[in-house]
């Protein structure tokens, strides 16, 4: 008895994935990224100056993520 697992590699839809975006110090932004693959990717966004990007929540909460 033998078991396999068929891994597939993730796959970035474009389609549905923000670019490059620039937003003013202060502003708000929206990013959206979907891939799929087996075992489910995981997403984790990053600064590429390694600073925590702080996440807006509702009644003016925020935390930094």
């Amino acid at each position: 008895m033998a078991y396999l697992d068929v891994v597939i590699p993730p796959d970035i839809t474009s389609e549905d994935t923000s670019g490059d975006v620039m937003v003013p110090e202060g502003g708000t932004a929206k990013l959206i990224c979907r891939a799929r693959g087996y075992p489910k990717p995981v997403i984790t966004w990053s600064r590429e100056d390694g600073n925590s990007i702080i996440i807006k929540e509702g009644q003016g909460g925020k935390r930094k993520g």
